[in-house]
This record gives structure tokens, sequence and C-alpha cells, in this order.
């Protein structure tokens, strides 16, 4: 997920900078914003789940509350 994550940012960051005129402000909540907390949700969720896995589950659960 983090590889597709950061392969989009890279590949949006080129096509608004060359290609569009997009304001510097609104490439950045789109790329930083939007893509960038979509990338750290989903490592987030991908390491607690391997928490609970290891049967980590009092140190799992305290940091998803």
């Amino acid at each position: 997920m983090n590889v597709t994550d950061s392969l989009l940012i890279g590949f949006l960051t080129v096509l608004m900078h060359e290609r569009f005129d997009v304001a510097p402000e609104l490439r950045a909540g789109i790329l930083i914003a939007l893509l960038g907390a979509f990338t750290t949700f989903s490592t987030f969720s991908l390491e607690t789940i391997y928490l609970l896995e290891r049967g980590g589950d009092k140190s799992a659960t305290q940091y998803s509350a």
C-alpha cells in the first residue's frame, strides 16, 4: 500500500508541477494532507494488526484507542 501511495504522490507531483498550473498550496494540500494521511493511516493499521497477531493485545489496544 505504501509503495503504491508513494508512486502516486511522485506521479501527481510531476503532473501537477509540469503539466498543470496548480497553486503550491493546493498541491501541498492534495499531496501532504490527503495522500500523506492515507499512507500514514494504512501503516498504522498494518502495524496494529501485526502487533495483535504477535500476541501484543495490551500494547495494540493501548495505541489504537
